[in-house]
């Protein structure tokens, strides 16, 4: 029985911990400036062992998913299938970009895969740029 419940509240635990990732950029800069934070644009491929290793691993760490919560409009955009704007270059995936609350280009694009404690500091250098 306590097998059941544990496997219950992972799941739940799972289910609930992730990021709410939206596909627009159009809306993504509508909600960054009507809550005040950045957008955080992934863009990425379904084959990608870099992007998986992302949103399955960095992205489900505690502290990081509470600080793109808490800051951050998350966009996720598929490279071969979603339509990329022009202004946001990528070399491979994952490929990301960072726009502040008011839509201005931070200057911060990052390539490649980042472990947790990379990504931490690359979101408050982020944050601090503002």
């Amino acid at each position: 029985m306590q097998k059941l419940i544990f496997s219950f509240l992972f799941l739940c635990f799972n289910l609930f911990s992730q990021l709410d990732w939206i596909d627009s950029i159009d809306e993504a800069k509508e909600l960054a400036e009507k809550q005040d934070k950045y957008i955080m644009l992934m863009l990425s491929q379904v084959h990608c062992d870099g992007c998986w290793y992302m949103q399955n691993i960095v992205f489900e760490d505690e502290e990081i998913l509470k600080m793109l919560e808490t800051n951050f409009i998350p966009v996720y955009l598929e490279v071969d299938e979603d339509e990329i704007p022009s202004s946001f270059s990528y070399l491979g995936t994952p490929t990301f970009h960072f726009l502040g609350p008011n839509e201005d280009k931070l200057g911060f694009s990052i390539n490649g895969v980042k472990n947790v404690k990379e990504f931490k500091i690359i979101l408050e250098k982020v944050l601090k740029k503002d």
